[in-house]
């Protein structure tokens, strides 16, 4: 890391390939436990690496070993406006990181979006931005995250399924829909949730559900 000390001119385009792509390709087994909320700074980590790593590729195949320095200081700023652009887009919201399409759709919104403002910004100030630059660079930060993602979703489903990185919760309902999601959610332990106790409705006298225990729901029954 010494190259970086004197300024991003200095820096090879292999050593900064070599450092995006080690930031973005940690193994997912790195997690905190406590679920998507601990995620989330595992994701802004790698999405360093990933539009670094973007960045690097794009330079290297339109300009070879020698840069522009100006593509270099963009390269150093595109994690900044990278990170922003998933933050607005909603990329490190908890209730959408490890479950379901949302996340990754938000990636991919969030990849169209810091794709057409840097378009836009680059008209406006009528500068002549290399479109390939952007074609690579964009894309390939978008596509890298991704993979960032996915490696560290299966991760966490990976804990989940030893019980580890759930969150617990409290199920209200009627007796045999309880019974249903306490079954679902222990089949289906990627979802995250972990059933530790029941209210239930409709007059039952049950102080155990399907394994968990039950307490009547207060005003309900008569």
């Amino acid at each position: 890391m010494r190259c970086w000390q004197g300024g991003w001119p200095c820096l090879s385009m292999l050593s900064l390939w070599t450092v995006a792509v080690d930031l973005a390709g940690m193994p997912p087994w790195v997690l905190v436990p406590g679920g998507p909320g601990s995620m989330c700074g595992e994701l802004r980590s790698r999405t360093v690496g990933c539009a670094l790593a973007g960045g690097a590729l794009a330079m290297e195949l339109h300009f070879g070993p020698s840069s522009p320095g100006l593509y270099l200081v963009f390269t150093a700023v595109l994690p900044l406006l990278w990170w922003a652009t998933l933050a607005i887009a909603g990329g490190y919201e908890s209730r959408f990181i490890g479950v379901g399409s949302d996340e990754f759709r938000r990636v991919l919104n969030a990849g169209l979006g810091l794709t057409g403002d840097v378009a836009i910004l680059c008209y406006a100030f009528k500068y002549d931005l290399a479109r390939s630059y952007v074609a690579i660079a964009l894309p390939a930060a978008t596509v890298l995250d991704l993979m960032a993602r996915y490696r560290l979703r299966k991760g966490l489903h990976g804990q989940r399924s030893t019980g580890a990185c759930m969150q617990r919760v409290v199920a209200v309902g009627h007796a045999p829909a309880v019974a249903d999601l306490v079954a679902e959610l222990r089949r289906d332990s990627y979802h995250g949730l972990s059933v530790v106790g029941a209210c239930l409705a409709g007059g039952t006298m049950l102080n155990e559900i399907a394994g968990v225990p039950g307490r009547r729901w207060p005003g309900h029954g008569h």
